[in-house]
């Protein structure tokens, strides 16, 4: 366990060879893995079995295997298709009628610099109409200049690229896709996700078997530029409190309780009063979306000896 000033600690835990984000290249643009849509909100029309199909790659020959989607009986089907940064499968929106409406739940698409959205299609160069609040634009979809392959099977990747600007509103955590056409040249998108987002921040509670005393809690989630306030239950035989903040979780037994915060690299340890643990959390646009483990720990004095009490842990995620 080292010591650090309170509000270098996130940009020291920032600095070890753990990357802040989960990014990989999709399509030719950087992405953060968690910046995909997160949820299917509806479809529609609905019931109906010839309006969506699932199209995907087919891995055991050159080819793609459409099957049409049975809804409502096959909403998480289509939910699984359209969710996701997956591209080697997709929704044939095959009728004019047909839309989809997206919901961002943790990293919601925000007005940034340049682009903001981007929708990806498979296949044929066709188009796709964007609703977000009142306003609905259409985008034609261009050529990424990449494939995505699977098994013997290869295809192109297109996208749209989208100005939140374009609809005079500040975020998007809803986003609605509608067809623009129909038949064999239909909307064909993959996967919805936000290259300029603004993240929910978030304590979340973990208490590994469930051996350790529940008594460490977020009192404030750990946004940018504000302070991350915890509390521990304390006991009249609590001597003192700390809380250790890690880049990951872990689950170690250890003297009659469990470790729920990685030891390598090395935890940090908060600073505070006893049972009160604050730490300024920096104004730095780049830990948006930085996870981190932490675990409230106290020390109990009963009889002349002192006794280690490990509490639960809350799982840490870095936002607005």
């Amino acid at each position: 366990m080292i010591a650090i000033r309170p509000c270098s600690i996130f940009l020291a835990l920032a600095s070890a060879s753990w990357g802040l984000a989960q990014s990989t290249t999709i399509g030719g643009l950087n992405m953060d893995l968690r910046s995909f849509a997160d949820e299917l909100v509806s479809a529609s029309p609905s019931p109906s079995s010839a309006a969506f199909r699932r199209e995907e790659l087919n891995p055991s020959q050159q080819g793609i295997v459409a099957t049409p989607f049975d809804l409502p009986a096959e909403f998480d089907l289509l939910e699984s298709t359209i969710i996701g940064s997956d591209l080697t499968k997709w929704v044939g929106m095959s009728q004019l009628q047909c839309q989809l409406t997206l919901a961002f739940l943790d990293f919601v698409p925000r007005d940034g610099s340049g682009d903001d959205l981007v929708v990806f299609d498979i296949g044929n160069m066709e188009s796709i109409a964007v609703e977000i609040g009142a306003t609905t634009q259409t985008y034609s979809f261009q050529s990424s200049g990449t494939t995505v392959s699977l098994g013997a099977s290869t295809a192109a990747v297109n996208y749209a690229l989208i100005d939140l600007a374009d609809f005079g509103v500040l975020e998007a955590p809803v986003v609605t896709l509608l067809a623009t056409t129909s038949g064999q040249l239909d909307s064909d998108p993959a996967a919805v996700g936000a290259l300029n987002f603004t993240v929910s921040s978030s304590c979340t509670f973990r208490n590994g078997s469930g051996i350790n005393p529940i008594g460490f809690d977020c009192q404030t989630p750990p946004a940018i530029g504000t302070a991350w306030n915890t509390t521990i239950v304390t006991t009249s035989e609590t001597v003192s409190t700390t809380v250790l903040v890690s880049l990951g979780s872990a689950q170690v037994p250890f003297l009659g309780g469990e470790i729920l915060v990685a030891l390598s690299p090395p935890p940090v340890a908060l600073p505070g009063v006893m049972g009160l643990h604050t730490l300024p959390v920096p104004n730095q646009p780049g830990l948006l979306g930085a996870e981190y483990a932490s675990q409230g720990f106290r020390i109990d004095l009963a009889g002349g000896s002192a006794t280690l009490v490990m509490l639960n842990a809350q799982d840490l995620l870095i936002g607005n």
